[in-house]
This record gives structure tokens, C-alpha cells and sequence, in this order.
């Protein structure tokens, strides 16, 4: 019965290493969960993925890649927005 304001999302760890197929997955989340709650425009934040893995390069993680998918979604969906 309570009232849904927006979404949160802290995800994408196990899926850095495909991160080119996160992005139709991330898109797809959106759509779906603003489908089943009233308001089709109902925000969604979404948490990136943090930099600590200290002197381990980005490209050999794929963190900066998922970061980057995480980021391009938020730019191409209205309400959507990350949290960096």
C-alpha cells in the first residue's frame, strides 16, 4: 500500500566482464519496473559501480566499461540519472 516515489539500483559487479549486453539489460529494468507502478516517468537513480580496486588498471577490471554503459543509459532515458 505504500506509494513507489522512484528506484534505486546498485547492480552490475557480476556483469562487468559483458558490460556491451548490460546496457538492453539495464534499458529493459527501467522500462519494466516503471511498466508495473503507477507513473510511467517515475525516477530511477542509478548507483555506479565505485573505483577501489586501487592500482588494478580500468580497462582490466571492466568496471570503467560497465560505468560508462551505467552513465549511457541514464543519458538516454528521461528520469533516469546516476549517482557517481
Amino acid at each position: 500500500r505504500l506509494p513507489v516515489t522512484g528506484f534505486v539500483w546498485y547492480q552490475g559487479e557480476g556483469n562487468a566482464w559483458r558490460s556491451w549486453h548490460y546496457e538492453r539489460q539495464l534499458t529493459a529494468l527501467v522500462h519494466s519496473w516503471r511498466a508495473l507502478f503507477p507513473g510511467p516517468e517515475e525516477p530511477f537513480l542509478v548507483a555506479q559501480l565505485p573505483g577501489f580496486r586501487g592500482n588494478t588498471p580500468a580497462d582490466a577490471s571492466g568496471w570503467a566499461e560497465m560505468r560508462a554503459v551505467q552513465l549511457a543509459v541514464a543519458d538516454s532515458l528521461p528520469g533516469v540519472e546516476t549517482a557517481i
